[in-house]
């Protein structure tokens, strides 16, 4: 009985380190690429923010 005891509570440490395991890369993983995605906006909003700039003074000068 004893024995049944130990190795239910073991299984039961280890099934909540592989779901906090799982739930950290899972959340990682989402996070990082919820950044990159928010990175790359940001940077081709800035881009394009730059490139009406430039045409606005190309026409300005022609």
């Amino acid at each position: 009985m004893p024995k049944n005891k130990l190795f239910k509570s073991q299984n039961y440490s280890l099934k909540n380190y592989s779901f906090y395991f799982f739930t950290h890369f899972i959340f990682q993983n989402a996070l990082k690429f919820h950044f990159e995605i928010f990175h790359f906006n940001l940077y081709a909003a800035q881009n394009i923010n730059l490139q009406m700039t430039l045409e606005q003074q190309l026409h300005l000068q022609s």
